[in-house]
């Protein structure tokens, strides 16, 4: 979770099963977009599973979401597999990602 000024700018969640984590959610408000948060978020998910032993992370990302998708291949994300209709309103395909911790 990240604020700013009291209210809450970003949040993520990760869950782990076995040696895996799965970043099940990372969102950041949309005024406060590329200044950094989401990357900081997501290494603190990651160090986070890290930590409690997992050994690989995975994420799903919109097929249109370039920025996130960007984002996650940056920090060593590889596009693994695709979801159809993954997403509902609208709908479309995921992407599944993973990088080894």
């Amino acid at each position: 979770m990240a604020e700013s000024e009291g209210r809450l700018i970003a949040f993520g969640v990760v869950g782990i099963g076995g040696d895996e984590a799965e970043i099940e959610s990372l969102a950041v408000k949309s005024d406060v977009r590329r200044k950094g948060i989401g990357r900081s978020l997501c290494e603190s998910l990651m160090h986070w599973a890290r930590e409690r032993r997992a050994s690989k992370v995975l994420l799903e990302a919109r097929m249109s979401n370039d920025a996130a998708r960007s984002l996650y291949q940056s920090l060593g994300f590889r596009e693994i597999a695709a979801r159809k209709s993954y997403y509902r309103e609208p709908e479309e395909d995921g992407v599944v990602m993973a990088r080894e911790l």
